[in-house]
């Protein structure tokens, strides 16, 4: 692995969201991965779980979700500001606009 840190990065209509820092675990789950490999070879069928990997995973799991969750609540808002034009519209045209 290289010497730099290594960041996942989400952002949204508003700009930057979040940054999560993964450097170590990425370290930690190489590691282990490296720990258990003569394992492995003893016993392929054997269960064994990457408590680092599934962190990074369930990391990016709850980003993508957070990105759905941003992209209902841009429709919602851009069908509200639509709802919002078509009211001022109306005012306007019906009962005029005072300066």
């Amino acid at each position: 692995m290289n010497n730099g840190n290594t960041f996942i990065i989400s952002w949204d209509m508003t700009g930057l969201e979040a940054v999560v820092d993964v450097t170590q675990d990425l370290l930690d789950s190489a590691q282990w991965e490296k720990d258990v490999l003569f394992d492995v070879i003893k016993d392929p069928d054997g269960e064994r779980q990457n408590e680092y990997a599934r962190k990074l995973t369930n990391i990016i799991q709850m980003m993508t979700l957070r990105a759905r969750a941003n992209a209902i609540i841009v429709v919602l808002n851009d069908e509200l500001y639509a709802g919002q034009l078509k009211a001022a519209t109306y005012i306007e045209e019906h009962f005029g606009v005072e300066e």
